[in-house]
């Protein structure tokens, strides 16, 4: 296990689990330049269950090893606005869970968005490595 000092080191790629979701060792792409993370979705939509306003999701889609069409429903979510990968803004749901990554757990907050054209589903950004990781570029899937 590679540490410096108390933070862990990993790299540019790493294997990452959603618990609440029974999602396993995921491929995703560690980006210091992102603020916040994000996961593959194929499906995501508010609706009412159980007399509460809900986030419907369905996560990563037919081309993924671990998809299996379940239906999660999020309660604690929020809509907000954010800058994409190409510079322009638009409205993302924002869900918190737990990540697992490195070793550790961690509590986050990850933007649902479809990810189907990019090479990772899941996008770990600085806001989750900050003051936990040293991100070596030179590394990929070090846990």
């Amino acid at each position: 296990m590679k540490q410096l000092g108390d933070k862990k080191i990993i790299g540019r790629s790493e294997k990452v689990s959603l618990p609440e979701f029974n999602l396993n060792d995921i491929d995703s792409k560690v980006d210091t330049g992102a603020y916040r993370g994000a996961i593959h979705v194929s499906e995501a939509e508010e609706v009412e269950k159980d007399g509460q306003k809900s986030l419907r999701l369905i996560f990563l889609d037919e081309a993924h090893p671990e998809y299996n069409n379940k239906e999660f429903f999020v309660k604690n979510y929020k809509k907000t606005t954010v800058k994409n990968s190409i510079g322009g803004k638009e409205e993302r749901y924002i869900i918190a869970t737990i990540i697992k990554i490195g070793g550790k757990k961690i509590k986050i907050d990850l933007g649902v968005s479809d990810r189907k054209d990019m090479r990772y589903p899941i996008l770990v950004g600085r806001r989750t490595l900050k003051g936990r990781f040293i991100v070596d570029p030179s590394k990929e899937f070090i846990y």
